[in-house]
């Protein structure tokens, strides 16, 4: 359900990237923690694995492999849960900081090619040289994939609980 609310939202609302956010991802990492909360919910369904796995012990080995197809899909379902809205928002914020260095990078040249041609720049042009080469490489050190090792930290541990889940029940612990 997020995913569909992420891409929705994406699609309808003007971001701006903003370098000096305090995340550090340019304020769009609010939408790595709306996406690892909400793998998380998805990862309790990890819970019912010993049980399938019971169950599968019952049916034989038809029913075994059925069930560990099911914890694979279920797995693979759960990290594209995280990584799908993430990626839309990263192709986002990554136009989003293309066209503002684009931008910026217009005007940096404009004010190189006038220091070139008159060989000095008034103060004011000086300090707005200054200000704007400043703001391009601090818009292109911001990091676009919103997310940071504590989230990575988050979506591991939601990934491999189902599979760590089957092994302790395989294994009978």
């Amino acid at each position: 359900m997020e995913m569909l609310l992420i891409n929705w939202f994406m699609k309808i609302e003007k971001f701006k990237l903003d370098p000096y956010n305090p995340d550090g991802m340019g304020g769009f990492s609010i939408f790595g923690y709306i996406t690892i909360r909400a793998t998380i919910m998805f990862s309790m369904g990890g819970l019912a694995i010993p049980l399938l796995i019971s169950s599968a012990r019952i049916i034989g080995t038809q029913g075994a492999i059925a069930v560990y197809m099911v914890i694979g899909v279920y797995t693979f379902f759960l990290l594209l849960s995280f990584v799908l809205p993430n990626y839309s928002v990263f192709k986002k914020a990554t136009k989003e900081r293309k066209r503002i260095l684009k931008t910026l990078g217009a005007k940096l040249t404009h004010l190189s090619n006038n220091y070139i041609f008159s060989n000095e720049l008034a103060s004011d042009e000086t300090h707005n040289f200054i200000d704007i080469h400043t703001l391009y490489y601090d818009i292109r050190s911001v990091h676009v994939f919103p997310f940071n090792l504590s989230i990575l930290g988050a979506l591991a541990s939601s990934v491999l609980f189902p599979l760590i889940m089957t092994w302790f029940e395989k294994n009978n612990y």
